[in-house]
């Protein structure tokens, strides 16, 4: 797999990812205005799928900035989140977030920070990935190009002047949950984060929800992941947000 360059050697300055296809703005604008009408006026619960959800979730929850890859790269992410939170703030009601989803590995980026800080301030938040507490199982697990200490400290340095919403998954990898050294040594990493004078709103502990590509990748059970949701509230004090396997 040919290696892309995430980040430059001044870590200020994003290298965006070769050959990223162009958003259309305006069609984007046009598609989310479609949506955001179809769900108020319940439009969009005729489609087949959506016609399933309960009468007491049909409302926008949020807007999200996720998907395929790491949303933060795209060049055209500022101009994207101003026009987004734009339509929110016009159609929707005013307890709407805009959420961006982020692996954390542009965290560090102060051009980035602008537009996260744009995005707070228009009701939002920012969730970043958390996965392991050591760079052993990080590289097992995430198998990313950027070292783990490097989204450690971009982690620590951003929730300083950005308050973070942490995401972490936890999985079953050829039978084998996390070791309880790795969970003691991933609450070591959020306390590290609150100490260092950080913010942490919340963490949410999830599994995998899915197929995966991987057949060795396998959710863990209710009471693995309340197990380790527990031992991260009592060690830690922060509030956890449980989600399980389908």
């Amino acid at each position: 797999m040919q290696k892309r360059e995430l980040l430059s050697d001044d870590e200020n300055v994003i290298k965006h990812p070769k050959h990223s296809p162009l958003i259309d703005i305006d069609v984007l604008e046009s598609e989310l205005r479609q949506t955001i009408q179809g769900a108020l006026d319940g439009t969009l619960f005729d489609n087949n799928y959506l016609s399933e959800t309960p009468p007491e979730k049909r409302f926008i929850k949020d807007i999200a900035f996720s998907g395929d890859g790491e949303p933060t790269l795209s060049a055209q992410f500022h101009e994207i989140a101003r026009r987004v939170i734009a339509v929110k703030n016009e159609l929707c009601p005013k307890e709407t977030k805009t959420v961006v989803i982020t692996n954390g590995t542009t965290l560090g980026n102060e051009t980035l920070k602008q537009t996260l800080l744009l995005i707070l301030e228009n009701n939002g938040e920012v969730w970043a990935k958390l996965d392991a507490g050591t760079a052993e199982y990080y590289k097992t697990i995430s198998r990313s190009m950027i070292p783990f200490e490097t989204v450690l400290n971009h982690l620590t340095k951003a929730a300083k002047e950005i308050p973070l919403v942490i995401q972490s998954c936890f999985l079953s990898l050829n039978n084998v949950i996390p070791a309880e050294s790795e969970i003691e040594s991933y609450i070591e990493r959020l306390n590290s984060i609150v100490n260092s004078g950080g913010t942490v709103l919340r963490v949410q502990v999830y599994t995998v929800a899915r197929m995966t590509p991987d057949p060795s990748v396998q959710p863990l059970t209710k009471e693995q992941l309340d197990a380790i949701s527990e031992n991260i509230r009592t060690s830690t004090g922060l509030p956890t947000e449980t989600y399980y396997s389908s």
